[in-house]
């Protein structure tokens, strides 16, 4: 609420009867609005919001915030998908290719996994235990 005050200028149409002009007497009246001192409080001026306004923005911003959090989500989701697709199940299924290859005798397959982590100590062993069978199997022919 902000308070609108007299003004030294509002006491020519609002001072006393006697200093108004006589047009203003004749149209309101000499009995309201007079007598005010220049600094006195003669009206406030209110701003007001309605409640469906603050609440129907407050709505849309929660459905907002609401939608980006299920859009990043769903964005983490994709990218987990992707990357555990990439880095452990195609890895896993081409290494069970070859043991499957190679319990059917195919022995001189190549194992091109060279990394670092448990996948590539799986295709280490399962390399040496292919290494292994072929010398066994060798042995058995002599």
């Amino acid at each position: 609420m902000k308070p609108i005050r007299q003004e030294e200028s509002c006491n020519k149409c609002h001072g006393t009867p006697e200093t108004t002009l006589k047009q203003i007497i004749d149209k309101y009246g000499d009995k309201n609005a007079f007598h005010q001192k220049t600094g006195d409080v003669i009206a406030a001026l209110t701003v007001s919001v309605p409640a469906d306004y603050i609440i129907n923005e407050a709505q849309e911003s929660t459905y907002i915030f609401l939608g980006l959090v299920v859009a990043f989500f769903i964005m983490l989701g994709t990218i987990t998908n992707l990357m555990m697709n990439s880095l452990i199940i195609k890895p896993i299924k081409y290494l069970s290719d070859i043991a499957s290859r190679a319990s059917m005798g195919e022995m001189d397959l190549e194992i091109n996994i060279t990394r670092k982590d448990e996948i590539g100590e799986l295709a280490q062993s399962l390399d040496r235990l292919k290494l292994s069978v072929k010398k066994a199997l060798d042995r058995l022919k002599k």
